[in-house]
């Protein structure tokens, strides 16, 4: 696991979706302010949806980016065989099933899933979920090292694997 072409790759993919969402509040705002728009009466709300649905998607745009300056920021760290699940561990577990999920734990943009190939050695794409130390599923897995096996949401995971 190559966590600076991760790290690389995530920022990427986050900034281009920073990008987008800046674009569609822009277009959206643009909606809400055109003269073709304007309410005639006070049932025509196009509008005044429009102004609604771009005020929310600026502050989209503003979490997002501040979860591209988090991620800029934070230190990757190599960690050592065994180490314990950490703040900028990425995690492969496993369920019963043989199904792998991927996580990497960072300090912004929890939920956020960031499709990788290059930063593996078998070159195979996959994706990483991103988890904040906050959320439920980090906090189970904090301190465990691979081997471990803990159950959450009524699974039961393996730990196969901390970079």
């Amino acid at each position: 696991m190559n966590k600076k072409d991760l790290h690389h790759q995530c920022l990427s993919q986050l900034e281009a979706q920073a990008k987008a969402l800046e674009a569609a509040a822009r277009k959206t705002a643009s909606i809400a302010t055109d003269e073709e728009h304007k309410a005639r009466s006070k049932y025509e709300t196009f509008s005044l949806e429009n102004s609604y649905l771009a005020r929310g998607q600026a502050k989209r745009v503003e979490e997002m980016r501040t979860v591209v300056t988090k991620i800029r920021a934070m230190t990757i760290i190599e960690l050592p065989e065994n180490a314990e699940v950490q703040m900028g561990a990425v995690v492969e577990v496993t369920d019963p099933s043989g199904e792998t999920e991927w996580y990497w734990i960072v300090p912004a943009g929890g939920g956020e899933e960031v499709q990788v190939g290059a930063c593996h050695a078998d070159g195979v794409e996959r994706t990483i979920q991103l988890l904040t130390p906050n959320s439920p599923l980090a906090r189970a897995l904090i301190r465990k090292r691979a081997g471990d096996t803990m159950t959450f949401a009524k699974r039961t995971l393996r730990i196969r694997s901390v970079h």
